[in-house]
């Protein structure tokens, strides 16, 4: 019977050790996902409009919550919204001091940035390791099968 046992534990020591790396940053961006997909789905979205661009360009947007107008400047990265444009303010039960703006970037961003990018680091040291290590069976058929791509 194959199974990934076999594979995991012919892997060289380093090898094994980005990829476990690797493994646990992906966890962490589903994580980070879903909490931000969590604060989405309890808080309540009103309309908002871009008022002023803070002292890095970043927008600041006026919306009306619990009859009062108040005003969310973005502290993270942000689209380039031109002044009187509408967007989304996702407020959550709490009240607004913790609100956010309803775009995609805001949601992904975060994730991508702090888990997937170095879990693709870690993930590309593991494979170099595992063509390293060349006394490795499983290395071995991982160099032949880069070079065998490559001509064909």
């Amino acid at each position: 019977m194959f199974g990934w046992g076999k594979i995991w534990f012919r892997l060289p020591p380093k090898a094994r050790c980005f990829f476990t790396l690797a493994i646990a940053l992906v966890c962490g961006f589903f994580c980070i996902l879903g909490e931000g997909l969590y604060f989405r789905a309890r808080a309540t979205l009103v309309q908002g409009t871009v008022v002023d661009h803070g002292s890095r360009g970043r927008p600041i947007v006026a919306y009306s919550w619990g009859g009062r107008v108040r005003r969310h400047e973005e502290s993270g990265p942000s689209q380039d919204l031109a002044v009187g444009t509408a967007i989304g303010v996702y407020v959550p039960p709490e009240g607004p001091p913790n609100s956010r703006l309803d775009w995609t970037i805001g949601l992904l961003f975060l994730p991508s940035w702090f888990c997937l990018m170095p879990a693709t680091f870690f993930t590309m040291c593991g494979v170099v390791e595992t063509i390293r290590g060349r006394d490795n069976p499983l290395g071995r058929l991982v160099l032949l099968s880069l070079l065998v791509s490559r001509r064909g």
